[in-house]
């Protein structure tokens, strides 16, 4: 069974690269 952690986890971390790929949009083509 997969535990919800592991959504979380995922969500987070998501959430947290959408933020600073907001807060510093790389425009150089650096991925």
């Amino acid at each position: 069974m997969v535990l919800p952690v592991a959504w979380f986890v995922l969500f987070a971390l998501y959430v947290m690269a959408l933020l600073i790929w907001r807060r510093k949009p790389f425009r150089n083509g650096r991925l």
